[in-house]
């Protein structure tokens, strides 16, 4: 009985010092795993990227998440992959915006997206119910009357609405949040219920492409003029046809 209990303070610290062992060797396990999958992502997405965008420089710093610079049409992008579940997105813009704009999915954060922004309404159901859209008080008015681009009493979605509803219908993207500042071009949170961005850049051009529409909408407010509804045109006769 003496000779067993002896043996309890040796158990003990081996005990410990095997706990003191695999811990760290486990937790180093996980960390060059999860570091080689980032890598591994890192060079499939640059992959893609390059299938349809130019000078695409994938960096993975010492510290911080995986970086890819690329150029979209001539503008810079930098994209970051916060983790297999988030991309962040950053293009430069130019000229700026003239007022901060926030656009995000509905439930993105309890928090309001500015103190000096406000909400507006587009008067759809389809994008109302799924997102929410802030902008300067004086900007935010100007926005609430382009939303609905109609002549002649006829109502269409606007070329606003049409690209707000392809933002909202990205696949793989659960909550999104995109902002539109002065001086600092155009930014995009993204988090994913899948990976399909990593796989289907045609959905990153999409993203892109749309953003890039919405900002220059908004930079060039002033000669925003709506647009004419198909409907219009072709009801309108060709003035190149010969008159019969």
């Amino acid at each position: 009985m003496v000779v067993t209990l002896a043996f309890i303070p040796i158990l003990f610290t081996l005990s410990v010092l095997l706990l003191l062992v695999t811990i760290p060797l486990g937790l180093l396990w996980r960390a060059i795993r999860a570091s080689r999958e980032s890598d591994e992502r890192l060079g499939r997405l640059a992959d893609r990227l390059r299938e349809k965008f130019g000078e695409v420089t994938p960096r993975r710093p010492f510290f911080g998440p995986p970086r890819i610079s690329f150029k979209v049409e001539g503008r810079q992008a930098h994209l970051e992959i916060s983790d297999p579940r988030r991309l962040r997105l950053r293009v430069e813009e130019s000229p700026g915006v003239p007022l901060p704009v926030v656009i995000r999915s509905r439930g993105w954060s309890l928090w309001p997206a500015g103190g000096s922004l406000q909400r507006l309404a587009s008067g759809d159901a389809l994008i109302d119910d799924s997102m929410e859209i802030f902008a300067a008080p004086t900007f935010a008015g100007f926005l609430s009357d382009r939303f609905l681009d109609g002549q002649g009493g006829e109502t269409s979605r606007s070329e606003f609405g049409d690209s707000l509803i392809v933002l909202k219908s990205l696949s793989g993207v659960k909550k999104f949040e995109f902002r539109f500042a002065p001086d600092d071009g155009i930014g995009a949170d993204l988090r994913l219920k899948t990976e399909d961005l990593f796989y289907r850049v045609d959905e990153l051009e999409s993203l892109l492409h749309h953003l890039h529409v919405l900002h220059e909408r908004f930079a060039t407010y002033d000669r925003w003029e709506p647009g004419e509804p198909e409907s219009s045109k072709k009801d309108k006769p060709d003035k190149k046809a010969p008159q019969v």
